[in-house]
């Protein structure tokens, strides 16, 4: 008997203009493999850390759903990122039509206190489960059940609720895209700024006009961080966006809490350290 595998495609930077073709993708890869090795497609809705808050077209999810559906393939969302709220809904997915099978979460369970993750599935896929045998889904980790990371996560889902926090993460977010692009506007190496929700993301070019990008060996995000440090601010750096060794780029992820008056600050302290690090490598 063949076995099944996972299959997945990388579709970072997928933009409206390229006609979907990144989603067709997935019917060509899994012709060309044969239906019968494919078992599921995995995907993030709202890219994090590789490519960060680059989202597709209004569209893309809706396609992928129907070639999963026609080639009996299920479907997986990695919300791990983008899930919980980040992106201004519960799950990034929310943003497009096209429900996923799967869904996998961790991260802003436990806000970070503690280790937590979870997998929420469709009915069809828990009743496959519930009706073989043992009839349960068995994890077999050895601290699986944690009972603090348990009542960690309730507390989490109770705050949110409560503060309606992921509503206020739609509002302000807002206002967070509005920063980003403002930096974009200010500042040449700023070659793209993205954000959804309070998931954003700068793009660093040696030129703007070509997006060229600047010579690996610069380690541009690198030097973003350390300055950033320096003056107050943490940012998450990445590299290897372009061709997986050009390419440099921030990841910025405020808290839910964050005030306007806060994402000023990050404002000022972001501009300060693009003009710093531009001093050094223009």
């Amino acid at each position: 008997m063949l076995s099944r595998s996972v299959f997945q495609i990388d579709c970072t930077g997928v933009i409206p203009e390229c006609g979907f073709e990144c989603a067709k993708e997935l019917e060509r890869a899994i012709l060309a493999e044969g239906q019968e090795l494919i078992s599921a497609f995995i995907y993030e809705p709202v890219i994090g850390a590789s490519a960060p808050a680059v989202a597709p077209p209004v569209g893309y999810q809706k396609i992928i759903r129907e070639i999963c559906d026609k080639y009996d393939v299920i479907m997986i969302a990695d919300e791990i990122m983008s899930g919980y709220g980040r992106t201004g809904k519960f799950l990034g997915s929310q943003h497009y039509r096209g429900q996923p099978d799967i869904v996998t979460l961790s991260k802003c369970m436990s806000s970070g206190y503690t280790p937590l993750g979870a997998m929420i599935s469709n009915k069809k896929i828990y009743e496959v489960i519930r009706d073989i045998k043992p009839g349960k889904f068995i994890h077999g980790h050895t601290f699986g059940g944690n009972p603090l990371s348990a009542a960690v996560g309730v507390e989490v889902l109770k705050i949110m609720d409560e503060k309606n926090l992921i509503s206020r993460v739609g509002r302000i977010g807002r206002d967070f895209k509005k920063i980003l692009n403002e930096l974009k506007e200010r500042h040449k190496m700023v070659g793209d700024a993205r954000a959804i929700g309070l998931l954003g993301g700068l793009e660093f070019v040696a030129n703007r006009r070509t997006k060229k990008p600047f010579p690996p060996e610069k380690k541009v995000s690198d030097l973003v961080q350390r300055i950033g440090l320096t003056l107050g601010i943490y940012t998450y750096p990445g590299s290897g966006s372009v061709d997986n060794i050009a390419g440099d780029h921030i990841l910025l992820a405020p808290p839910y809490i964050i005030t306007k008056d806060e994402l000023n600050l990050v404002f000022q302290r972001l501009d300060q350290t693009l003009t710093e690090v531009e001093k050094k490598t223009f």
